[in-house]
Order: C-alpha cells, then sequence, then structure tokens
C-alpha cells in the first residue's frame, strides 16, 4: 500500500472516490479547504482510502478524524493504518485536546472502527425538523422581549451576545475547548432574525435569550421547505428551571412564528447540554442522533 498527500490537483479525484464509496457524510469541502488529508493506494494505483483531519477555529484544540474506506476493503486494517500515516503526515501540536470522529447513529460498522482506534463515545447531537404544530407549548407569565425591540438600547446587543456565548462555552469547554480569542469567538455568533429573537428578563437581567434563523432549510440535507431553526440557552441555579426558561423561550418564538403562518422548526442540541435529558424529553425528536467520539491527546 502506497501514501500520497493530498493536493488542490487532487479534488476531482477525491470527490469520485467519496461518490463512488456513497459516503454522504465526508466533509469534502473541509478537505478542499484546508487541504490536510492522505490517499492510500493499492499496488495497482487504485485508490483504497482517503483520509483527512480538519479543525475549525472555534474549537481549536479538537482535530476531527475522517476516514473512507472503499467497502470491499473494509476490515482488512486499512483504516487503522491510514490513521496512523494521517497523524505522521500532519503532528499534533502541543496544546491539542483531542482527536474527534462522528458517524450516524445507525453506522454499526463506523461506531466499531471508531472503538478500535481507542476513541470513547462522549455526545450524542440530538437534532430534528418537525412540525410546528407538534411543539408542546409551555406558558409563561415572565418578561419576554423581542430582539427587535431589545436592541432599541444599543448596549444591549452586547449583552444578549456575552451571555449566549457564556452559555455555548460553559456547556462545552469540558469537552470541546473553545478559542481564546474573542473575535474568533464571535465571527461564529450570529444572533439571526430579529423579529423572532427573544430574550427573558428578570429585574432587566438576562436570563434566557433564543435566536430564530429563518430559511434554514438551506442548511440542511433533508428534503422540506420553510424551516426556521431555534437556538436558545437559559441560566438557573435549579436545572429544572433551566430547562423551563428554555422551553417558554421556544413556545414563544412558535406562537410568533404560528401567527405568521410558518410551517416547520429545526432545533439541535447536545447531549453534553446541562439541560439536554429535560428537552429531549419535552422535544417531539423521532430522528436518531449523530454520535461524537474521542480520544484524549
Amino acid at each position: 500500500m502506497k501514501f500520497r498527500k493530498y493536493s488542490s490537483e487532487d479534488f476531482d479525484l477525491a470527490k469520485s472516490f467519496i461518490d463512488r464509496c456513497n459516503s454522504n457524510d465526508f466533509s469534502i469541502n473541509q478537505l478542499k479547504k484546508q487541504a490536510t488529508g492522505i490517499f492510500a493506494f493499492s499496488d495497482q494505483n487504485e485508490v483504497m482510502a482517503l483520509a483527512m483531519q480538519w479543525r475549525n477555529e472555534l474549537h481549536n484544540k479538537t482535530i476531527v478524524i475522517e476516514i473512507c474506506v472503499l467497502p470491499d476493503k473494509r476490515r482488512e486494517g486499512i483504516g487503522t493504518k491510514v490513521f496512523k500515516k494521517l497523524n505522521e503526515e500532519f503532528p499534533v501540536r502541543d496544546n491539542d485536546f483531542a482527536f474527534d470522529i462522528k458517524c450516524e447513529s445507525k453506522n454499526i460498522e463506523a461506531r466499531a472502527f471508531a472503538e478500535s482506534l481507542g476513541f470513547e463515545k462522549y455526545l450524542n447531537c440530538y437534532n430534528n425538523v418537525f412540525s410546528i404544530d407538534e411543539v408542546t407549548i409551555v406558558n409563561n407569565n415572565r418578561e419576554i422581549v423581542r430582539l427587535s425591540d431589545f436592541y432599541k438600547e444599543e448596549q444591549n446587543k452586547e449583552r444578549v451576545k456575552v451571555f449566549h456565548c457564556s452559555m455555548y462555552d460553559r456547556d462545552h469547554e469540558p469537552y470541546l475547548p473553545l478559542n481564546k480569542d474573542k473575535e474568533v469567538r464571535y465571527d461564529y455568533y450570529s444572533d439571526g432574525n430579529l423579529d423572532y429573537g427573544v430574550v427573558i428578563l428578570k429585574d432587566r437581567e438576562i436570563i434566557g435569550c433564543s435566536f430564530a434563523y429563518l430559511n434554514f432549510e438551506d442548511e440542511l440535507e433533508e428534503e422540506v421547505s420553510d424551516v426556521t431553526c431555534l437556538h436558545g440557552y437559559a441560566n438557573n441555579e435549579d436545572k429544572t428551571e433551566e430547562a423551563l426558561l428554555v422551553q417558554e423561550l421556544y413556545s414563544y418564538q412558535t406562537k410568533l412564528l404560528k401567527e405568521q403562518g410558518r410551517q416547520n422548526i429545526y432545533i439541535e442540541f447536545d447531549s453534553i447540554e446541562r439541560t439536554s435529558d429535560l428537552m429531549l424529553d419535552w422535544l417531539p425528536y423521532t430522528k436518531k442522533p449523530l454520535l461524537r467520539f474521542q480520544k484524549r491527546i
């Protein structure tokens, strides 16, 4: 078996190989962008495997590993050899935290492969699209304000940004360390459509906020239209109360969207988030979660 580093001239070769393997989950655009990949060739110069590692700037100490092997060449140790060669060609940095592999729940073969390399499952990513009529509305008597109104005071934009980012960081930092560069951190921040984004206030302090992203179907592979993504956090010492706050935010947004004839909602959250079990009990999830495996460095 021979190895060769990926180069920009290899993009068509890489894409045709991924298509041949019917691997829809391989992040081909990351390969094109970061060029941190290798091919494995047979003695007859046939591509047998393609692997890459990549990282995003937000979680820049986590190295995502993706490996694709020809279906009829699997379980022959090729994937393990490619993983080893990948790490030789692109060695870890001194402050790197972990390797990361993702796969669908139904992909038993990929799960077994990750575990054979010493990876352990640490996260379920729950994501689903459901009809707006399926949401169980949680009523409230708290002060909920649309962002379009809340932002009339200019300083509130920064307050919302700090709150939302701090809640995300609280839950993810232990498992996916964050880039400490504030400019990079905020580059991943977007507060969406202000007419449907909301905050919950208590004595003028933000205790919860949720954003709304219209036309989210453009980000999904599913054949669905008119999807609004909701993404919110709240903060309370009591976990049950914190989950209730998020449910009230989503319920309020759902009512706003329904008044405008919107049809579908998308919500995503990770099992490492503090209220994930309570949110899973409340939302009408039917889709199997995406799994992520980690190997500490």
